[in-house]
């Protein structure tokens, strides 16, 4: 449920405003004064705010800006009962998202509400766009019949909000079968966000998830929003999640339960709306056992748990991955390799692939290259 903040000290216009919003669902709040909106901000994450210009403890537009430092992604629709041209100029240079005059007409206020949103869901999809490092573009080729049971059950569980557990070695291709949960899921039209838990330093995961606040730490020169945070409304998968430390297994927990969480540093609860999807390459389970893995999380990522047999276990698979990798390599080299002889096939075929389907499209990739 979205929240919305309404800074106002009219009490008729803060009363006709949240009943208006609660029809449609949303979750409004009220401050009278700066000083208590600001304070509000502090303590919650809201999606949108309704600022009138005139406010008793100080200036709607000097609270504007101090908003837009304490959160630059957040929407602030102005609220004044005098049409200035030049007022609404300098609100828009500081950051206003809207500038509506009153009396505001009911549908008016909603798809100002509604442009709100999507503005902030395009520009979070947009700040992950660029922090992104993992360009995800290989689709799952097999022809094994326990490949082909594996992936019609994935897209089965993908209809559901089920948490997910795919395990399997190393190389067999557990973040593309988390895409495919991903695009057949409710979730589809909204971001996949990936971190590899196992290629962070232990200093680094919890800001990489959670996020922090400027000043939080050392380097900390702005704030920067966590995967967990970037990943509301869609899917989170957390490769690896065997390395995540015991502290931060205790906080993913609260997250999964609460839905919501703070940023490093941060004293505003965020709530959060996350498919969680996860892999490992070891086994949680002995983890446990080990108290190397909290049992109480371990449950709650393996609702559903599929296990990705190594490529060796799947030989039918083998030469139409080999085709395929061929096919793809060719196209980003230019050339025009023909396909695989009966030896190649052969050795395709006799080798062990302790790397699994890693190691067969490096294989190939090198092979096509010399």
């Amino acid at each position: 449920m979205n929240k919305i903040l309404i800074i106002d000290d009219d009490e008729n216009i803060q009363r006709s405003l949240v009943n208006l919003f609660k029809t449609k669902n949303y979750s409004p709040k009220v401050a009278g004064t700066a000083k208590e909106s600001l304070e509000k901000l502090k303590k919650y994450n809201y999606d949108v705010v309704f600022l009138d210009i005139h406010l008793p403890d100080k200036d709607g537009l000097t609270c504007l800006k101090e908003i837009k430092e304490m959160d630059e992604y957040i929407p602030v629709v102005i609220l004044t009962a005098y049409g200035d041209v030049r007022q609404a100029v300098k609100a828009m240079k500081l950051g206003a998202f809207d500038y509506l005059t009153k009396p505001i007409s009911n549908e008016e206020l909603i798809l100002s509400v509604e442009r709100a949103l999507k503005e902030k869901s395009i520009q979070k999809e947009l700040y992950y766009l660029r922090q992104k490092t993992t360009a995800l573009d290989e689709k799952i080729v097999y022809e094994s019949d326990i490949m082909k049971k594996l992936v019609d059950d994935a897209v089965k569980i993908a209809k559901t909000n089920y948490t997910v557990l795919i395990t399997g070695e190393t190389g067999v291709g557990k973040e593309i079968l988390a895409n495919i949960i991903h695009k057949n899921s409710n979730r589809k039209d909204k971001v996949f966000v990936v971190i590899d838990c196992g290629a962070l330093p232990e200093t680094l995961i919890e800001s990489e998830l959670f996020g922090y606040e400027k000043g939080a730490f050392t380097d900390a020169a702005r704030k920067t929003l966590g995967k967990i945070e970037l990943a509301d409304g869609g899917t989170l998968f957390l490769d690896e999640v065997s390395n995540l430390p015991l502290n931060l297994q205790t906080k993913l927990l609260s997250v999964i339960e609460r839905k919501n969480f703070y940023r490093v540093g941060g004293t505003s609860l965020i709530e959060v709306d996350i498919r969680f999807i996860t892999a490992s390459n070891l086994s949680l389970e002995e983890l446990e056992k080990k108290d190397k893995f909290r049992k109480d999380l371990y449950y709650r990522l393996n609702e559903y748990q599929i296990a990705i047999p190594p490529l060796r276990e799947r030989t039918d698979d083998i030469i139409p991955l080999a085709r395929y990798f061929l096919q793809k390599t060719g196209s980003e080299l230019g050339n025009h390799v023909k396909g695989l002889s009966k030896e190649a096939e052969r050795l395709l075929l006799n080798y062990q692939w302790t790397g699994n389907v890693r190691e067969l499209y490096n294989v190939i990739k090198t092979a096509s290259f010399s």
